[in-house]
């Protein structure tokens, strides 16, 4: 991972007041820091404020505009907090993933860490399923 670009994405919905662990300002820290021990350079990062992990891949305007972002910018990957900063449903957080894997990124979930792809893929398909329960 050393020496590759980076882009940072954190979400926050409007329903969350008062849930600490999904403020925006720690999510963007916990990203930050775990870029900086893995080598990776933040580009940019985007905020998304208000919108339901529910809503519409179309009504994501900066997570839209983090993907375009690592495209146009040819970073390697998105990261993430924790999965359900993506989305609560797992088919919009695969075709997230999908997006990526178009462009020549991967998304990291710093919650994951760095494990191997297939333990990855495994804990992202129960995470998902659990996350579209609540």
């Amino acid at each position: 991972m050393s020496n590759a670009k980076a882009v940072v994405y954190a979400r926050k919905s409007i329903d969350e007041v008062g849930v600490q662990e999904n403020s925006i300002f720690l999510q963007i820290d916990e990203c930050g820091a775990f870029c900086a021990s893995n080598g990776l350079e933040v580009i940019k990062v985007f905020k998304e404020e208000g919108v339901s992990g529910t809503a519409l891949l179309s009504n994501c305007t900066q997570l839209l505009g983090a993907i375009e972002a690592v495209a146009s910018c040819k970073a390697k990957y998105l990261v993430i907090h924790k999965q359900d900063r993506i989305s609560r449903s797992i088919a919009k957080f695969f075709q997230v993933k999908a997006m990526l894997s178009e462009i020549g990124a991967q998304l990291v979930i710093v919650e994951n860490g760095l494990e191997n792809e297939r333990d990855n893929r495994f804990r992202e398909v129960l995470k998902g399923l659990i996350d579209e329960e609540t």
